[in-house]
């Protein structure tokens, strides 16, 4: 995959509070490490150019001497390649071995965060065979969808603020089937597609099984950077973008109405066409989204795609296409390379499920946010602090009222906490890594020569904890950072015990789909 260059600030901002001034260890080691975390923890994505050492040095307000140093350590290390006049990109060391789709442990999906059936679903498909009996008499092919299914689901779109007609839906076989579809009819081998970085693994998946290249937009740490997009579709030219307005996978944030508008107006004015994924439009908490992508600029292309796996049932494998009628009349032409239609009785039982949807999925958004809250009673209590980034959701244990001063044993009122945590990520795949920290207080103990073994031991303590209550114990990984990467300035008592903590980190895409969205190219 081709390299794309990084943004000195972008790679500022990833760096953070890198610089740790009463620390020993050297400021160029200090950067080194700071750049190798990035890089194995995927923020820093594979193939990426880093800006030249002199851009760099400015914006970091560093010596030029102290960049040459860092790159010259991870070069050695195997972390960075540099070619004469091309720079550096990111790379893995050789002995790292990364996983790919045939040779990952099929015991790692991303399948398992969804709900299971409710008692609608049985409903559904009673109601599905008795009302069958006028189809028998059909073939059953039909390469759009039945048509009062067809209609329930323009009537949905009409509501929400898009006005639709039968003619603008084509029924398939779930939204990734749906996407592979439009992958087959605009997109050729080579061409570019952009996407969120991170985004949905199977969404790469398709991209990269149309022979398609993925290219990242790095999400900020709200919102969307709408910047970035115009500037990769000026760079990039893409073929298409697939975003996830609607509670994006997997950082369930929702697009608010300015940036839609923002969105589609670059898409219209650089003629960009966009795939909108809303498979989980339905299940909101607190309000429901803005109107749809497509409603806020006629002008732009916009093709929708639904689904009834996450609203109603992962096992009901049926999703929908909105578009134009003329577009939908060339998928139709496209799909006989694919398949010749989509099961009659699962298009029956989601024509029920639409149609009484309100009667059934209020009680499911309620359910969802209780448990949500769940998590919100520990936080409330101070026990813990849940932060979002663009690829990972990270659970802070803080330290002082986790141990007790220089212990390693988790305190009782914990154990039920870190439980539930573990009871959560059971449901949840991907790599769970804890990590313990410290103050940059030097340790006076027999037991620990530094601050560093002392923070890897707590690390270790959650880690056993957390694997006792976990279905797949090997999932957990522990290390211990010491004083570095601290969330605050060790000036006072406060902010040194704020620093003192242990953080769980579910890194949300499975082992089999990293080495994909590792490779992303990178817009700025």
């Amino acid at each position: 995959m081709s390299s794309r260059r990084f943004g000195s600030q972008s790679l500022v901002r990833l760096l953070g509070h890198w610089q740790q001034a009463s620390s020993r260890t050297p400021l160029w080691h200090q950067l080194a490490d700071a750049l190798r975390l990035l890089i194995l923890d995927g923020r820093l994505a594979l193939n990426t150019r880093l800006p030249g050492e002199r851009e760099l040095a400015a914006a970091l307000s560093v010596s030029r001497t102290t960049i040459s140093s860092a790159l010259a350590h991870l070069r050695e290390e195997g972390y960075l390649e540099s070619r004469h006049g091309s720079g550096s990109r990111a790379i893995l060391p050789d002995s790292r071995a990364v996983p790919t789709l045939s040779t990952a442990s099929a015991a790692l999906d991303l399948s398992t965060a969804a709900l299971n059936a409710g008692p609608e679903i049985h409903q559904a498909y009673a109601r599905a065979l008795t009302a069958i009996t006028p189809n028998l008499a059909l073939t059953g092919y039909d390469q759009l969808g039945l048509p009062a299914l067809r209609e329930a689901i323009a009537a949905r779109y009409t509501a929400r603020g898009l006005p639709t007609r039968a003619d603008e839906v084509m029924v398939v076989n779930g939204a990734v089937s749906g996407f592979a579809l439009i992958l087959r009819m605009m997109t050729g081998p080579g061409d570019r597609v952009v996407v969120d970085h991170p985004t949905y693994p199977l969404a790469i998946a398709a991209i990269q099984g149309a022979l398609c290249r993925p290219v990242g937009v790095s999400l900020p740490e709200t919102g969307w950077d709408t910047d970035g997009f115009a500037a990769t579709l000026a760079q990039t030219a893409p073929r298409l973008a697939y975003l996830m307005p609607d509670f994006h996978n997997p950082t369930g944030r929702c697009m608010d109405a300015a940036t839609r508008q923002t969105i589609t107006d670059i898409a219209a004015q650089t003629r960009t066409t966009l795939v909108v994924d809303e498979t989980m439009v339905d299940l909101w908490f607190d309000a429901p989204p803005p109107p749809p992508l497509a409603a806020f600029n006629p002008e732009a292309t916009v093709i929708t795609l639904g689904s009834a796996g996450k609203s109603f049932w992962g096992g009901l494998r049926l999703g929908w296409i909105r578009a134009s009628s003329r577009t939908i009349a060339t998928l139709a032409q496209t799909r006989d390379t694919l398949d010749l239609g989509s099961p009659v009785l699962e298009q029956l039982a989601t024509l029920w499920l639409i149609e009484n949807s309100e009667t059934f999925l209020p009680a499911r958004r309620e359910m969802l946010a209780e448990r949500r809250d769940r998590c919100g009673q520990e936080i409330d209590a101070g026990l813990v602090a849940v932060k979002d980034e663009a690829d990972r959701s990270v659970v802070i244990l803080k330290g002082d009222g986790l141990f007790a001063s220089a212990s390693t044993v988790v305190r009782d009122r914990y154990e039920p906490v870190i439980d539930r945590i573990a009871q959560a990520m059971n449901n949840v795949s991907g790599k769970i890594l804890v990590v313990g920290y410290s103050d940059n207080v030097p340790i006076r103990s027999a037991r620990f020569a530094s601050n560093y073994e002392l923070s890897l031991e707590r690390a270790r303590s959650v880690q056993k904890q957390l694997q006792g209550s976990l279905s797949q114990p090997e999932r957990v990984k522990a290390e211990g950072r010491g004083e570095i990467n601290p969330v605050a300035p060790n000036t006072t008592p406060e902010n040194r015990a704020r620093n003192r903590r242990v953080e769980i980190t579910l890194l949300v895409s499975p082992d089999n789909t990293q080495a994909e969205l590792n490779g992303l190219p990178q817009g700025n």
